[in-house]
Protein backbone atom coordinates (compact mmCIF):
# COMPACT_ATOMS: atom_id res chain seq x y z
CA UNK A 1 0.00 0.00 0.00
CA UNK A 2 2.77 2.19 0.69
CA UNK A 3 4.31 1.56 -2.90
CA UNK A 4 1.29 1.59 -4.66
CA UNK A 5 -0.73 4.04 -3.49
CA UNK A 6 2.11 6.25 -1.20
CA UNK A 7 -0.70 6.57 1.94
CA UNK A 8 0.95 8.79 4.67
CA UNK A 9 2.12 6.84 7.72
CA UNK A 10 -0.68 8.10 9.74
CA UNK A 11 -3.64 7.06 7.17
CA UNK A 12 -1.57 3.46 7.64
CA UNK A 13 -1.76 3.61 11.20
CA UNK A 14 -5.20 4.71 11.22
CA UNK A 15 -5.89 1.55 9.16
CA UNK A 16 -4.10 -0.97 10.94
CA UNK A 17 -4.58 0.26 14.60
CA UNK A 18 -1.36 1.25 15.42
CA UNK A 19 0.91 4.37 15.83
CA UNK A 20 2.38 5.96 12.88
CA UNK A 21 6.00 5.78 13.69
CA UNK A 22 5.28 2.01 13.58
CA UNK A 23 4.59 2.44 10.23
CA UNK A 24 7.36 4.57 8.94
CA UNK A 25 9.68 2.31 10.64
CA UNK A 26 8.34 -1.19 9.01
CA UNK A 27 8.30 0.51 5.65
CA UNK A 28 11.51 1.54 5.99
CA UNK A 29 12.87 -1.93 7.62
CA UNK A 30 11.16 -3.79 4.73
CA UNK A 31 12.50 -1.73 2.29
CA UNK A 32 15.98 -2.55 3.51
CA UNK A 33 15.41 -5.51 3.39
CA UNK A 34 14.34 -6.29 0.15
CA UNK A 35 17.00 -5.08 -1.41
CA UNK A 36 19.35 -6.84 0.91
CA UNK A 37 17.59 -10.18 0.08
CA UNK A 38 17.02 -9.25 -3.88
CA UNK A 39 20.29 -7.39 -4.47
CA UNK A 40 22.75 -8.17 -2.23
CA UNK A 41 22.07 -11.99 -1.74
CA UNK A 42 20.19 -12.64 -4.51
CA UNK A 43 22.24 -10.78 -7.26
CA UNK A 44 19.76 -9.00 -9.08
CA UNK A 45 18.13 -7.23 -11.63
CA UNK A 46 20.22 -10.25 -13.09
CA UNK A 47 21.57 -9.72 -16.50
CA UNK A 48 20.25 -12.23 -18.65
CA UNK A 49 22.38 -14.83 -21.06
CA UNK A 50 22.07 -14.07 -24.66
CA UNK A 51 20.09 -17.84 -25.01
CA UNK A 52 17.48 -16.81 -22.26
CA UNK A 53 17.23 -13.41 -24.11
CA UNK A 54 16.35 -15.10 -27.02
CA UNK A 55 13.87 -17.86 -25.08
CA UNK A 56 11.55 -15.00 -24.73
CA UNK A 57 12.22 -12.73 -27.81
CA UNK A 58 9.02 -11.05 -29.16
CA UNK A 59 8.32 -11.96 -32.92
CA UNK A 60 8.04 -8.42 -33.82
CA UNK A 61 12.26 -8.23 -32.98
CA UNK A 62 12.95 -11.80 -33.82
CA UNK A 63 12.08 -11.85 -37.22
CA UNK A 64 13.69 -8.82 -37.99
CA UNK A 65 17.46 -8.32 -39.36
CA UNK A 66 18.12 -5.43 -37.65
CA UNK A 67 16.51 -6.06 -33.96
CA UNK A 68 16.98 -10.05 -33.89
CA UNK A 69 20.41 -9.22 -31.80
CA UNK A 70 18.54 -6.95 -28.93
CA UNK A 71 19.83 -7.52 -25.95
CA UNK A 72 18.32 -4.66 -24.14
CA UNK A 73 16.85 -0.85 -23.90
CA UNK A 74 18.05 1.54 -21.49
CA UNK A 75 15.71 4.34 -20.45
CA UNK A 76 16.31 7.36 -18.12
CA UNK A 77 13.91 7.57 -15.13
CA UNK A 78 13.72 10.60 -13.17
CA UNK A 79 12.28 10.29 -9.55
CA UNK A 80 10.77 13.08 -7.77
CA UNK A 81 10.58 13.53 -3.83
CA UNK A 82 9.39 15.69 -1.19
CA UNK A 83 11.63 18.61 -0.50
CA UNK A 84 12.98 17.87 2.83
CA UNK A 85 11.56 20.73 5.21
CA UNK A 86 13.70 23.69 5.42
CA UNK A 87 15.76 22.98 2.43
CA UNK A 88 16.72 26.09 0.54
CA UNK A 89 15.95 26.08 -3.26
CA UNK A 90 18.96 28.54 -3.98
CA UNK A 91 21.80 27.10 -2.49
CA UNK A 92 21.17 23.59 -4.96
CA UNK A 93 18.75 24.23 -7.62
CA UNK A 94 19.36 21.65 -9.66
CA UNK A 95 18.46 18.87 -6.80
CA UNK A 96 15.43 20.14 -7.40
CA UNK A 97 12.52 20.61 -9.73
CA UNK A 98 11.78 23.83 -11.77
CA UNK A 99 8.46 23.52 -9.60
CA UNK A 100 11.06 24.22 -6.72
CA UNK A 101 8.44 21.58 -5.00
CA UNK A 102 10.47 17.88 -5.25
CA UNK A 103 13.90 16.75 -4.78
CA UNK A 104 14.79 15.11 -7.93
CA UNK A 105 16.86 12.01 -9.17
CA UNK A 106 17.72 9.97 -12.53
CA UNK A 107 18.82 7.08 -12.79
CA UNK A 108 19.27 4.71 -16.31
CA UNK A 109 17.66 1.22 -16.09
CA UNK A 110 17.86 -1.48 -19.20
CA UNK A 111 14.78 -3.59 -19.90
CA UNK A 112 15.23 -6.52 -21.89
CA UNK A 113 12.98 -6.77 -25.33
CA UNK A 114 9.80 -8.28 -23.60
CA UNK A 115 9.74 -5.33 -20.85
CA UNK A 116 11.72 -7.10 -17.63
CA UNK A 117 14.00 -5.13 -15.58
CA UNK A 118 17.76 -6.63 -16.29
CA UNK A 119 20.08 -3.42 -15.52
CA UNK A 120 19.64 -0.56 -12.77
CA UNK A 121 22.85 2.40 -12.60
CA UNK A 122 23.61 4.07 -9.45
CA UNK A 123 21.65 7.07 -8.77
CA UNK A 124 22.47 10.47 -9.56
CA UNK A 125 21.24 13.40 -7.88
CA UNK A 126 19.81 16.89 -10.15
CA UNK A 127 17.27 17.32 -12.95
CA UNK A 128 19.29 17.16 -15.54
CA UNK A 129 22.25 14.51 -14.92
CA UNK A 130 22.15 10.92 -15.96
CA UNK A 131 21.74 11.32 -19.51
CA UNK A 132 24.99 12.42 -20.74
CA UNK A 133 27.11 12.13 -17.97
CA UNK A 134 26.45 8.94 -16.82
CA UNK A 135 26.67 7.27 -20.31
CA UNK A 136 30.09 5.74 -20.14
CA UNK A 137 29.20 4.56 -16.66
CA UNK A 138 26.42 2.42 -17.82
CA UNK A 139 28.12 1.36 -20.49
CA UNK A 140 31.00 0.27 -18.46
CA UNK A 141 28.64 -1.64 -16.30
CA UNK A 142 26.88 -3.98 -18.92
CA UNK A 143 30.18 -3.90 -21.42
CA UNK A 144 30.86 -7.28 -19.61
CA UNK A 145 27.71 -8.78 -20.23
CA UNK A 146 27.70 -8.07 -23.90
CA UNK A 147 28.17 -10.29 -26.62
CA UNK A 148 28.99 -10.10 -30.15
CA UNK A 149 26.95 -8.50 -32.37
CA UNK A 150 24.56 -7.50 -29.90
CA UNK A 151 22.34 -4.70 -30.30
CA UNK A 152 21.90 -1.99 -27.34
CA UNK A 153 18.82 1.20 -27.78
CA UNK A 154 19.08 3.78 -25.45
CA UNK A 155 18.85 7.52 -25.10
CA UNK A 156 20.94 10.14 -26.59
CA UNK A 157 24.81 8.88 -26.09
CA UNK A 158 27.46 11.14 -26.89
CA UNK A 159 29.76 10.21 -29.61
CA UNK A 160 32.59 10.37 -27.41
CA UNK A 161 31.69 8.34 -25.01
CA UNK A 162 31.18 4.71 -27.76
CA UNK A 163 32.44 5.53 -31.08
CA UNK A 164 29.50 3.30 -32.82
CA UNK A 165 27.11 5.44 -31.27
CA UNK A 166 27.35 8.01 -33.82
CA UNK A 167 24.16 10.39 -34.06
CA UNK A 168 23.02 13.06 -31.78
CA UNK A 169 20.06 14.21 -33.54
CA UNK A 170 17.66 11.22 -32.71
CA UNK A 171 16.28 10.52 -29.55
CA UNK A 172 17.17 6.43 -29.75
CA UNK A 173 19.81 5.16 -31.01
CA UNK A 174 20.75 1.49 -32.61
CA UNK A 175 24.63 1.29 -32.63
CA UNK A 176 25.73 2.80 -35.95
CA UNK A 177 22.32 2.98 -37.23
CA UNK A 178 19.74 4.67 -37.15
CA UNK A 179 16.33 2.94 -36.88
CA UNK A 180 13.58 2.83 -39.36
CA UNK A 181 10.80 4.53 -38.44
CA UNK A 182 8.45 1.69 -37.44
CA UNK A 183 11.14 0.30 -35.11
CA UNK A 184 11.52 4.13 -33.91
CA UNK A 185 7.87 3.85 -33.31
CA UNK A 186 7.66 0.50 -31.09
CA UNK A 187 11.40 1.53 -29.22
CA UNK A 188 9.02 4.60 -28.03
CA UNK A 189 5.73 2.48 -27.18
CA UNK A 190 7.96 -0.42 -25.09
CA UNK A 191 9.27 2.35 -23.05
CA UNK A 192 6.31 4.13 -22.41
CA UNK A 193 4.83 1.15 -21.58
CA UNK A 194 7.34 0.22 -19.10
CA UNK A 195 7.09 3.50 -17.69
CA UNK A 196 3.52 3.50 -16.92
CA UNK A 197 4.05 0.27 -15.21
CA UNK A 198 6.53 1.24 -13.37
CA UNK A 199 4.42 4.82 -12.16
CA UNK A 200 1.75 2.44 -10.85
CA UNK A 201 4.23 2.35 -7.68
CA UNK A 202 3.05 5.92 -6.69
CA UNK A 203 5.37 6.75 -4.06
CA UNK A 204 8.18 7.11 -6.70
CA UNK A 205 6.58 10.49 -8.45
CA UNK A 206 6.38 11.97 -4.75
CA UNK A 207 9.17 9.89 -2.31
CA UNK A 208 8.34 10.82 1.27
CA UNK A 209 11.65 12.79 2.88
CA UNK A 210 11.97 9.99 5.44
CA UNK A 211 12.90 7.65 2.30
CA UNK A 212 15.63 10.14 0.86
CA UNK A 213 18.37 8.67 2.53
CA UNK A 214 17.22 5.16 0.69
CA UNK A 215 15.95 6.30 -2.40
CA UNK A 216 18.19 4.12 -4.73
CA UNK A 217 17.07 0.89 -2.20
CA UNK A 218 13.54 2.12 -2.86
CA UNK A 219 13.79 2.67 -6.37
CA UNK A 220 15.53 -0.41 -6.98
CA UNK A 221 13.26 -2.69 -4.86
CA UNK A 222 10.51 -1.16 -6.90
CA UNK A 223 11.96 -1.71 -10.44
CA UNK A 224 12.61 -5.32 -9.55
CA UNK A 225 8.90 -5.66 -8.42
CA UNK A 226 7.68 -4.61 -11.23
CA UNK A 227 9.21 -8.09 -12.92
CA UNK A 228 6.53 -10.06 -10.98
CA UNK A 229 3.74 -8.84 -13.54
CA UNK A 230 3.64 -11.02 -17.16
CA UNK A 231 5.93 -9.58 -19.96
CA UNK A 232 4.87 -6.11 -21.58
CA UNK A 233 5.15 -8.04 -24.87
CA UNK A 234 5.17 -12.03 -24.99
CA UNK A 235 6.83 -14.20 -27.29
CA UNK A 236 3.94 -14.57 -29.83
CA UNK A 237 3.65 -10.13 -29.72
CA UNK A 238 3.78 -9.10 -33.46
CA UNK A 239 2.44 -5.74 -33.37
CA UNK A 240 2.58 -2.52 -31.78
CA UNK A 241 -1.24 -3.14 -30.19
CA UNK A 242 0.28 -6.52 -28.24
CA UNK A 243 1.94 -3.50 -25.63
CA UNK A 244 0.61 -3.99 -22.05
CA UNK A 245 1.08 -1.67 -19.28
CA UNK A 246 -0.53 -3.73 -16.04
Amino acid sequence: MKLRLNLIDQDLAQRFGCRKEIIGAVCFNWINFMFQVLVAQKGHPQWPSREKVNLQMPIVFSEDLEFKLLRSLLINVELLGEKPPGSIYETNSLSFSTLQTSKVWTLTIGITPNGAVNFISSLHQGKDVGIADSSLDVFESIQSGLDKDDVIVGPLIPSSTLEQYNSRDVDYIVCSRQPRLPHLVLIRNLATAYMNRLMLFKVLSNIPAEFHSIVHRLATVTMLLTNLNKPILDRDSSHLCSLKTK
